[in-house]
């Protein structure tokens, strides 16, 4: 019976050291664990490069809307919604970015957020200049005469 007995811890412990021999060795874990890190870094770089690309492509066209000329009253209600818009996206991207500060405390795609947050900051200047070409400005009579006489 003791034999039996015996066989079976043998069995049971060769059955332990075969499913251990089996598994990945814990420096292949790690190595895995960091790839995937890596890749998930990647990933995360790449959104926000993306990301920085749509914001730079909408500022290129407020920089070109600042120039247009012959603006009428809707014209005037739809940048006024653009301009609502935008503002509204500006401050859900700055806390998404605020919420993201912590991967520029980590050392992890620094570049790529200092681009973004430039992106954000001119977005909110196009929108600010935006909003005072077409309605504040000529709203001041200061600036009203100043543009008859540099009209003149």
């Amino acid at each position: 019976m003791e034999c039996v007995t015996a066989k079976s811890k043998i069995q049971e412990t060769f059955k332990e050291v075969t499913e251990l021999a089996n598994q990945k060795n814990v420096k292949a874990l790690r190595e895995e664990a960091v790839n995937n890190f890596l890749d998930r870094i990647l990933v995360f770089r790449d959104a926000l490069d993306e990301k920085t690309k749509t914001i730079t492509d909408i500022n290129s066209k407020f920089e070109i809307l600042s120039w247009v000329e012959g603006i009428d009253e809707e014209c005037l209600e739809l940048i006024k919604g653009l301009l609502q818009k935008s503002n509204a996206v500006h401050k859900k991207l700055i806390r998404s970015y605020v919420e993201m500060i912590w991967v520029i405390t980590k050392g992890i795609a620094i570049d790529t957020m200092r681009k973004y947050k430039i992106a954000l900051d001119d977005l909110k200047e196009h929108n600010q200049d935006l909003e005072d070409l077409y309605f504040n400005l000529p709203e001041d009579a200061e600036f009203a005469d100043r543009i008859k006489m540099l009209s003149k």
